[in-house]
């Protein structure tokens, strides 16, 4: 048996755990009531918006924590963890690593292990990001017209024509309180909303690897350990 095993072990067990299916869920209801939230409904945009200004780009990255309205970066951790991150701790409680540890040793065990846990958490919340990023179509494929990047003061604002100043937005104000690359944003808002795609499934996957981890010093599983936790309190 080779390390390769115990992952793909680790995969046929997590995909029909209820947990892996509890993952997707609540993380496509969390993304999802991010987008409704910021975006309003497709096809009907907030009040006193310029034109475009609630677009596909902006309410995906809402919905990944580019916006103070998202939900993701608190709640992430724990779906990171929800699906596998106690794997390693219940089989050594039921003692049916040894043989697997026997044959392919400690390291090729906890490698596998972590593999394993990081796939199946990775595989969970990319296939909800897909689900919110399909949903998200419905909104423009448009960014709106980007004012020059001088413009700091209301008198050069105010000599721009009002029709002007009513399709557009400044470029260092929008999207709202993304900041980080945002030259990057407006040049590639697809390459952009791909790389922030890529950096929230990279932070699953490092969650769920420093739990499975972690777990390597904690023998109790998790739900074990809470509920011991509730017990004593």
């Amino acid at each position: 048996m080779s390390t390769v095993r115990v992952i793909q072990a680790d995969w046929h067990r997590g995909i029909r755990s209820w947990r892996f299916w509890l993952t997707m869920g609540l993380a496509v209801l969390l993304l999802l009531f991010t987008v409704v939230s910021f975006g309003g409904a497709p096809g009907r945009p907030p009040a006193n918006e310029a034109p475009f200004t609630v677009n596909f780009y902006v309410v995906i990255l809402a919905a990944l924590g580019g916006f103070f309205v998202s939900y993701w970066p608190v709640f992430m951790p724990l779906l990171a963890v929800l699906p596998m991150g106690d794997s390693l701790a219940v089989e050594r409680r039921r003692g049916v690593d040894m043989l697997m540890i026997t044959r392919i040793g400690w390291p090729g065990y906890l490698a596998g292990k972590v593999a394993g846990s990081a796939v199946i958490s990775l595989a969970a919340i990319a296939g909800a990001l897909v689900i919110v990023v399909g949903f998200s179509l419905l909104y423009p494929m448009k960014l709106p017209h980007m004012l020059a990047w001088d413009i700091t003061s209301y008198h050069k604002l105010a000599s721009i024509p009002y029709r002007v100043r009513l399709d557009s937005v400044m470029g260092i104000s929008y999207p709202g309180d993304v900041t980080f690359m945002h030259h990057f944003f407006w040049r590639a808002p697809g390459e952009y909303v791909a790389l922030a795609s890529a950096v929230a499934l990279w932070s699953t996957t490092v969650v769920a690897t420093v739990s499975v981890i972690s777990a390597s010093w904690i023998r109790p599983p998790l739900a074990l350990s809470l509920t011991q936790i509730v017990a004593w309190t």
